[in-house]
């Protein structure tokens, strides 16, 4: 259906790192809600999406409380081979929809705010606060908590690095 992603009722689903809520499945559309409501949401908005047009759009299943504990305590290697710091394209990662990507950006902003006294650029720091979100949505939808208390665990967990 979906390029092998198989859906049904209640499934979760991310799509632009906002957790989804598949709510109906008919002949020609899915049907999805935000998982967390409104406030989270930008405006709540519910979508229908074509399942012709399935292969165009990037929706992923939500990824396992497993594979999120792995990629969180997962080395995050920042040098390249000639022993430079690791430059990565930072938008790319947060709109390709890819958890263990947007991982890797908190992580390396997480640690560049560090070093710079708890500070960054502000273009860098609206990417690794929408990456935080992200994850945050995640990590909360997967262990069935709420945002606040994700959000507190995802900081820790970066605080001690993953451990």
């Amino acid at each position: 259906m979906l390029d092998g992603l198989k859906l049904k009722r209640g499934d979760l689903v991310v799509r632009y790192g906002r957790m989804l809520e598949v709510t109906r499945i008919d002949e020609e559309t899915v049907f999805l809600k935000p998982h967390f409501g409104a406030a989270n949401n930008r405006g709540g908005l519910n979508y229908s999406l074509p399942l012709k047009n399935m292969a165009m759009i990037k929706l992923r299943r939500a990824a396992s409380k497993e594979k999120l504990d792995r990629l969180l305590k997962a080395e995050l290697n920042l040098i390249d081979n000639e022993g430079g710091m690791l430059s990565l394209n930072l938008k790319d990662p947060l709109e390709n929809n890819d958890v263990a990507e947007t991982i890797k950006v908190v992580k390396m902003l997480w640690r560049e705010k560090k070093a710079n006294s708890g500070s960054l650029p502000s273009g860098r720091l609206s990417i690794y606060q929408e990456a935080l979100e992200q994850l945050t949505e995640e990590m909360a939808a997967v262990r069935g908590l709420t945002l606040e208390k994700a959000k507190i665990k995802l900081s820790a967990a970066l605080k001690t690095d993953g451990k």
